[in-house]
């Protein structure tokens, strides 16, 4: 795979939603050149089954550029941010992520919103980004309502609405 990171440091103005309703903001992080895909980081906001309710998460994904766009399900896992981001950028697309939750979180109207971990038992250094995360879903106008690690390990975050 020829693998090019070239990020785009300015997020686009708008959040793509689509026909269920889930709101994203996504950014390039690279090409692979010899594949015609382009490599995204995509912040999404997703509907659950409750209306009032939407899940925040964050993942790569691949977009072939062919005749039709195709694209991936986000890649959750550290495989791909080792492979798509190298480590003297990962605090610059850390920023981009937390620059586009606060916009997703401002743009949607629902009462609350969720987030989990990937990964179970991350270590404190691991849920550092967590914390920033966490700051700019209050930013954008919701309050820390709970935080909780599950007897499998899974850290999970549920935000309300201020008022």
């Amino acid at each position: 795979m020829d693998y090019q990171f070239d990020l785009q440091r300015v997020l686009q103005p708008g959040v793509l939603i689509d026909s269920a309703g889930a709101r994203a903001i996504e950014f390039t992080l690279g090409y692979v050149l010899d594949q015609d895909t382009i490599i995204v980081m995509s912040v999404m906001l997703i509907p659950t089954e409750r209306l009032d309710v939407f899940e925040l998460c964050f993942g790569i994904r691949a977009k072939e550029i062919t005749n039709v766009i195709t694209v991936s399900e986000p890649d959750y896992s550290k495989q791909a941010a080792d492979l798509f981001i190298p480590k003297a950028s990962r605090t610059l697309v850390h920023n981009l992520i937390i620059e586009a939750i606060t916009i997703l979180v401002q743009s949607v109207d629902c009462d609350y919103i969720t987030m989990e971990t990937f990964y179970s038992h991350l270590p404190a250094k691991a849920m550092v980004k967590y914390e920033a995360i966490c700051g700019a879903v209050v930013i954008g106008g919701y309050r820390l309502l709970d935080q909780f690690r599950n007897n499998d390990g899974i850290d999970y975050w549920s935000f309300g609405k201020q008022v």
